[in-house]
């Protein structure tokens, strides 16, 4: 009876493990999506960045349309 007990926890203890790395999984893909919409959203933000100090230098007479 004694070995039965330990398999059934030590099967227990493996479908946890299993468990856990199916959410880690999960969340390493989560992670990396956030981190590819991250990289681009910031790719926004340094064309849009450029193309301020352009139209300003434009209106400071320092460039021409």
């Amino acid at each position: 009876m004694f070995g039965l007990e330990t398999q059934k926890k030590t099967d227990l203890i493996h479908e946890m493990l299993e468990q856990m790395e199916d959410i880690y999984f999960d969340l390493r893909l989560e992670y990396l999506g956030m981190a590819r919409e991250y990289d681009v959203a910031m790719e926004r933000v340094e064309k849009l960045e450029a193309e301020k100090i352009y139209l300003e230098d434009i209106l400071a007479g320092r460039g021409g349309l």
